[in-house]
């Protein structure tokens, strides 16, 4: 376990959690896999490299930082500047930052250098690298850090802090030579990865086999790495979300953004294509639905859920609305009071071709103005259920007396082709609100327009 305290913060790494406390407020705990994009809390940067399995702390202390990597197989190592404030004045297993190396640390006691020696000794199978990186200072500093921890700490720390000490040299032989030396197994400072993984001695390629990507964008160039150690996923088995899963059985994400399991279905917003969750987390997009329908909800002339689900409420002092445009199609809907304040008069306008159909109600009922036309069918279905239907159905709109409208479309005629208040029916919720040059305005100032009212509000409650 890793322990750093400052006078603003302190911190506390142990296996992928982090425990932060922050000048003197309650901790916080955070797996390392919150960090994936680097995260900055007061004085402190966090970056989490899952193809690596590191993590990267940066702590600014009066303006100097402390760089502070953990690997998930163990290793800890903290870079300071020696020209900087803390030269000279640390202590511990790391030494004292004063340039001379190994000062600062303990001498083995006679009775402790046969453990000590027995601990450093796999620094000598590293037969091949030592030409190019002389063992003996980094075996004298092994034998120091052993009895330093020894005596400060327990014997346990002294191994973790050996083992610190060959992850140094290998770094240093893999940058000397660009060649990987694996060197821990079962009994020599074993891996510590979560149990749904393994450690893999020599990676040599960071784009791991991942739910969701094929498997071939692995020959990617950008994929090519320096050799390095870490925890991956077992053969047969790829990341997804962090955790590793059988390939077969690899989650889809859709863009809704949720995740499907293997052999899901998904209907494409915005389309007819159903697509099934196929191997390795790939859609299979394959099916057609023979007749498929977007829908919006209006009640009341305030409340709104266009076709590609977002939800809002609007204040229209004006009275009119434009729901629906498409071609020569358009459905406005009115809304009045009573001279004496006591009901509300909803007047639906649908217009096709330049004529116009009307269907008005009040919790009394309702009257139906031109409900036959050449291509619109309007009528009365229950004592308070009306309709109205455009071209056989392909619009078809259901009414009732307390202002409720359900207004139904055919994907394959209206799909990213209609404008009004029910949005653009694309399956993306986030671009609904465009003017009428296609760029994107604020949901006060769409509403402004749909409803030709300046002094029209408005407000999302599509998370309330």
């Amino acid at each position: 376990d890793v322990y750093i305290r400052t006078s603003k913060a302190a911190l506390a790494i142990s296996g992928r959690t982090l425990v932060l406390v922050l000048d003197g407020s309650d901790p916080v705990t955070y797996n390392f896999t919150d960090f994936k994009t680097s995260a900055k809390i007061g004085d402190i940067t966090i970056n989490y490299d899952e193809n690596r399995g590191s993590l990267y702390i940066t702590i600014v202390i009066e303006n100097e930082p402390v760089r502070i990597r953990r690997d998930d197989n163990g290793p800890v190592l903290i870079s300071m500047k020696t020209s900087s404030q803390f030269a000279g004045k640390t202590e511990g297993g790391c030494g004292n930052l004063n340039s001379n190396c190994g000062q600062g640390l303990k001498t083995c006691k006679p009775e402790d250098l046969k453990s000590a020696n027995a601990a450093c000794a796999p620094l000598y199978d590293f037969k091949s690298c030592h030409d190019a990186v002389p063992v003996e200072s980094y075996l004298g500093t092994c034998l120091q850090v052993f009895c330093t921890d020894l005596y400060e700490t327990n014997l346990t720390a002294a191994m973790e802090s050996v083992c610190s000490s060959f992850e140094q040299y290998q770094t240093e032989c893999v940058i000397a030579t660009k060649k990987m030396y694996p060197w821990r197994n079962a009994t020599l400072c074993p891996p510590k990865c979560s149990p749904d993984k393994v450690f893999n001695a020599l990676i040599e390629n960071k784009c791991q086999p991942t739910c969701g990507i094929l498997p071939e964008s692995s020959n990617n160039k950008g994929c090519n790495v320096e050799p390095y150690g870490g925890c991956v996923c077992a053969q047969g088995y790829s990341l997804d979300r962090g955790n590793c899963v059988r390939r077969e059985e690899c989650p889809c994400r859709a863009s809704d953004n949720k995740y499907y399991n293997a052999s899901q279905k998904f209907n494409v917003p915005g389309t007819c294509d159903v697509c099934t969750c196929d191997v390795g987390g790939q859609w299979k997009c394959n099916e057609t639905l023979p007749t498929c329908y977007g829908s919006c909800s209006v009640y009341a002339g305030r409340f709104i859920m266009p076709f590609d689900y977002n939800v809002y409420k609007i204040n229209n002092p004006c009275g009119r609305l434009t729901l629906v445009e498409y071609g020569n199609i358009t459905v406005t809907l009115e809304t009045t009071t009573t001279s004496d304040r006591k009901s509300t008069i909803n007047t639906l306008r649908i217009n096709v071709d330049g004529t116009e159909t009307t269907i008005q109600t009040t919790l009394a009922g309702a009257t139906t103005q031109n409900a036959l036309t050449p291509r619109i069918v309007a009528g009365q279905i229950t004592n308070n259920y009306y309709f109205v239907d455009v071209d056989g159905g392909t619009l078809r709109i259901y009414i009732t007396r307390e202002g409720l409208y359900y207004i139904r479309v055919d994907t394959s005629i209206f799909a990213k082709k209609v404008t009004g208040a029910c949005g653009d029916f694309d399956g993306v919720k986030e671009n609904d609100f465009m003017n009428k040059d296609n760029s994107g305005v604020s949901g006060q100032e769409f509403i402004a327009i749909q409803g030709a009212c300046p002094t029209a509000e408005y407000q999302d409650v599509s998370t309330l």
